[in-house]
């Protein structure tokens, strides 16, 4: 069994929580939370420094808010633990690129669900095959009934401030590993964003460029549905692409939905060990999708 501390016991840590436990090859040690109250079958500790000097620990998950992913991040690391950290990595660019470098080919990763989800694997191996054809565009649409998402009403402190939250951090954010990891490393050639009073960003259009691929952005606060995402990848031979999170959608067909949260657990496994390659976003990946999408809000 692999010993787990959990920073972070919010609607993320409970739902690693749920996962750690029905993959049955982890041990939840101690949890740490300032503000969220008592999760049963968790023993909770005073700090961070508390939770990383047990022994038992041996990977350390961070569900807290992003300004402090970095410095709980390298503390970890430093007390010989794995970590596993939340997204967005940082929402400070420079700081995204100084951890990349701190951590190098540390036990380090970032949970972006599509690094080990089926639709991903799919959809790159269209592209890499060339089945799509050539001259290949992306284009991803997000709307959002409102923000943050009436899920999200306990971590709506951070959520809804534009110094750490916002759905392009929140959600685009993965769609921009998606595209990372399907096409290589991006750069934001145009971007415009329109913002409400207190600076949160409630529309944004956006083309990036991965590799020799192009991506439009189109993203707003507007719609009747609280999520509504698409990611469409499309070439002279047919199109591709990701609805609603994981539904696989091929040509016009969209299948069922098969999330991935038990496939990124799976692969923590391999992540404690350290010896074996693991699929799981590198904190290296993380900023670089960090720094696109500051690169964008900063328009």
């Amino acid at each position: 069994m692999i010993g787990v501390g959990l920073i972070g016991l919010g609607i993320m840590g409970h739902r690693m929580l749920a996962a750690l436990r029905e993959h049955g090859g982890f041990q939840v040690v101690a949890g740490f939370d300032p503000a969220a109250g008592e999760v049963p079958g968790v023993a909770r500790v005073p700090d961070v420094d508390a939770l990383l000097a047990l022994p038992e620990v041996e990977l350390v998950y961070i569900a807290s808010p992003p300004a402090a992913h970095g410095a709980q991040l390298l503390a970890a690391l430093a007390a010989g633990k794995a970590v596993f950290c939340e997204k967005p990595l940082t929402a400070d660019p420079v700081e995204a690129q100084q951890l990349a470098e701190a951590t190098g080919q540390a036990r380090a990763a970032v949970n972006f669900p599509f690094a080990t989800a089926e639709v991903t694997q799919r959809l790159a191996a269209l592209v890499a095959s060339g089945a799509l054809g050539a001259d290949l565009s992306a284009h991803l649409r997000l709307r959002f009934a409102a923000w943050p998402r009436p899920w999200q009403a306990g971590a709506s402190a951070w959520l809804a401030a534009p110094q750490e939250g916002g759905f392009l951090r929140e959600v685009g954010s993965h769609f921009l590993f998606l595209a990372h990891r399907l096409f290589g490393p991006g750069r934001v050639l145009s971007a415009t964003v329109v913002r409400d009073a207190q600076g949160m960003e409630v529309q944004v259009e956006a083309t990036l460029r991965f590799g020799e691929t192009s991506l439009t952005v189109d993203a707003a606060i507007g719609g009747s549905l609280a999520d509504d995402n698409r990611f469409d990848v499309v070439g002279s031979a047919g199109a591709a692409g990701i609805a609603d999170w994981y539904r696989f959608v091929r040509d016009g067909v969209v299948e069922d939905r098969r999330p991935a949260l038990t496939s990124q657990v799976a692969a923590l496994v391999d992540l404690v060990d350290g010896t074996k390659p693991h699929p799981l976003a590198r904190v290296e990946e993380a900023a670089a999708v960090a720094a696109l999408v500051e690169t964008i809000l900063a328009h």
